[in-house]
């Protein structure tokens, strides 16, 4: 009986393979959805490659491009890589754990000592606080800079386009 209790801690990754592997995850998630051509502006078909550098550079929040962002893409497609630059910048463990609080859901152990890992705590106390400021502090500044980009693009790109070109900047360059 040990024995197989022992094999499926092996089994079991551990915090240092756990975030690599959800980048990666994510990464290959954005590639998927950045391939559909509801991603896409017609006539324009996006190659694998590009999608898996756009897909790469978002998560990884290099904000290199091998497209144009706004003439290639489609709002789907915008509003996919706006969430891969979001869960890169604040990271996967963060998204995900910001995800199963907001859904009320228990964090096992080993997801809290994930938790605990990646953002260098020696204990899992005050993470939850922790998390919520850093949640919150992200997107009071992220709004605060939508706000002022609307000045711009709002009489610009009319109000529907002009809100979501100010949040997507915004967003961005946080």
């Amino acid at each position: 009986m040990e024995k197989q209790t022992e094999k499926k801690r092996k089994l079991r990754p551990g915090s240092a393979s756990v975030i690599p592997f959800g980048f990666l995850a994510l990464i290959l998630i954005g590639t998927l959805l950045l391939l559909l051509p509801i991603s896409t502006r017609e006539p324009n078909h996006t190659s694998f490659l590009t999608a898996l550098f756009t897909s790469t550079t978002s998560v990884c929040v290099t904000g290199l491009v091998v497209v144009e962002t706004a003439s290639h893409w489609t709002t789907f497609g915008q509003v996919v890589i706006l969430f891969l630059i979001q869960a890169g910048g604040l990271g996967i463990v963060a998204v995900f754990s910001a995800m199963l609080l907001a859904l009320r859901k228990k964090m096992s152990l080993s997801q809290q000592a994930i938790l605990r890992d990646s953002f260098g705590f020696e204990s899992i106390g005050g993470l939850r606080r922790f998390l919520f400021r850093v949640l919150r502090g992200t997107f009071l500044i992220e709004l605060i800079g939508s706000a002022l980009y609307s000045i711009a693009f709002i009489p610009r790109f009319g109000v529907g386009k002009g809100i979501f070109v100010s949040i997507f900047t915004s967003v961005s360059a946080f």
